[in-house]
């Protein structure tokens, strides 16, 4: 069990490491990497964790992954040289009263490392009903009042609460793959778009453009006037860079 646990956690480790990252004050990785790692269970997987997501169903099951992958992140965070956790919680993760504690304990740890921690939340599967709703808002206030960041994704506005948090709880803006192709696609939707943009650059926050796979696309966000761009590629490490470097130069 011991070895089964250890070898899990040298992947986890060998996930985060490969983040690449070329600001050492702007850096980043996903908890997601973690997941898409885990999320189906392995000859690796802890028997511990086989049982949870065995177990569990729907929202319960994204729960029993976040949680799992938290624990794995915060295992093997102190080795890896990463100043800014961008950690991806499902809605279902923070709309519970029961996981709000925990939840609190499990970011906590990573700050007390000296870890700067933001949630984004994902997209959920389904609708939250109006009670699942409120009930996040609560606890995210909750969690930003303990110290604890955001960022905020424009292209997600009907699940993520973050918008309607403080801005000081907000210091990042992302913007989704699935917004840089409908911004480059429809004049109205860059239009909107930059207008979020300027109010975020007032606000002193930080622009980040995830997605970037051509120069195209990195062109197109230079031009909206992100901070920092994010590549994106299926099987390979998330990368994030200054606005300044070029693609050819950097997206390995």
């Amino acid at each position: 069990m011991t070895d089964q646990v250890n070898s899990d956690i040298d992947d986890a480790k060998f996930v985060l490491s490969a983040q690449k990252i070329v600001d050492v004050h702007t850096q980043q990785l996903r908890a997601s990497e973690i997941y898409t790692q885990l999320k189906k269970p392995t000859d690796k997987t802890p028997e511990s964790a086989k049982c949870i997501i065995d177990r569990a169903n729907e929202s319960k099951e994204t729960v029993a992954i976040d949680f799992f992958a938290l624990n794995c992140l915060s295992s093997v965070c102190d080795k890896v040289d990463t100043n800014i956790f961008f950690i991806n919680l499902s809605p279902y993760t923070l709309c519970a009263k029961e996981n709000l504690d925990e939840l609190q304990e499990k970011l906590q740890a990573l700050v007390q490392l000296g870890k700067q921690v933001a949630i984004e939340i994902n997209n959920p599967p389904r609708e939250l009903n109006s009670q699942e709703y409120i009930q996040m808002y609560s606890n995210c206030m909750k969690l930003a009042r303990n110290g604890l960041q955001f960022a905020t994704n424009p292209y997600y506005r009907a699940a993520d609460v973050s918008v309607h948090l403080d801005k000081q709880y907000t210091p990042f803006l992302k913007i989704a793959r699935p917004l840089l192709h409908k911004t480059q696609e429809s004049e109205q939707a860059r239009t909107a778009l930059e207008r979020d943009i300027r109010i975020a650059k007032i606000q002193g926050r930080k622009i980040i453009g995830e997605g970037v796979e051509t120069l195209v696309d990195l062109e197109h966000y230079k031009a909206m006037d992100c901070d920092w761009v994010q590549g994106f590629f299926i099987g390979h490490p998330v990368q994030l860079f200054t606005k300044g470097l070029s693609l050819d130069d950097e997206l390995i």
